[in-house]
């Protein structure tokens, strides 16, 4: 299971950085300032971060089958990623695809390592682990598919594509090879009291700060 969760998660995250890879050309193409650029990436994590609390909040996570939401996080990332790259004509037209990608995304990345917690219990931290790599490997293949698409002479285009073709492998592997293991954590309803009764703990509290920086010092 940890090899098909961490390969479907490797190639699903694909389309996140796709307007990054392409920044160069996307300057020339859409004549961007220096606003605009970052914009198309600070979408997507905008996306995650509201997609990510929805799914706190209605507790999706818990009630649904967790290979069913990967699967469905990745396509529809990619379809959104395809929707940037042939939809979009500038900057305004692109941000709605950008948060998109993001909103799917939070249905890929904390439902993979939902899935592998519960396969794994002496060697969870491990599980875990790998999983990261994953999301950091993957999250930067659209360099590396710009750089095979420039050495063909391909458009950004092609190379937006591409990173969405590979994000549908993903979420087909996991609709194809994974399920809920024998650890998994039974459903609870969100409350706003426990939330804040643990933002309280001291412990918590500061484990969030140091995660906060940390996704700071990666990706702002």
């Amino acid at each position: 299971m940890l090899a098909i969760v961490g390969v479907a998660e490797l190639l699903a995250m694909a389309p996140w950085f796709s307007s990054a890879a392409v920044a160069p050309l996307l300057v020339a193409e859409w004549r961007l300032d220096r606003l605009a650029l970052p914009a198309l990436t600070i979408a997507v994590q905008f996306g995650f971060a509201v997609g990510a609390l929805a799914l706190a909040v209605t507790a999706a996570a818990d009630v649904l089958p967790s290979r069913l939401l990967f699967g469905a996080g990745a396509f529809a990332a990619a379809a959104a990623n395809l929707g940037f790259a042939f939809v979009a004509r500038d900057p305004a037209s692109a941000l709605p695809f950008r948060v998109v990608t993001g909103l799917a995304l939070a249905g890929v990345y904390p439902i993979g390592l939902k899935l592998l917690a519960g396969w794994f219990r002496r060697e969870r931290g491990l599980a875990i682990g790998v999983l990261v790599g994953a999301l950091t490997v993957g999250s930067a293949l659209p360099y590396l598919l710009r750089a095979v698409g420039a050495s063909q002479g391909l458009d950004w285009h092609a190379t937006v594509a591409a990173a969405s073709v590979v994000g549908i492998v993903g979420g087909i592997i996991v609709l194809a090879g994974a399920s809920n293991g024998p650890w998994d954590v039974p459903a609870r309803r969100f409350s706003v009291d426990v939330a804040r009764s643990a933002y309280r703990e001291t412990a918590v509290r500061l484990a969030n700060l140091g995660y906060l920086g940390h996704m700071w010092e990666l990706y702002a």
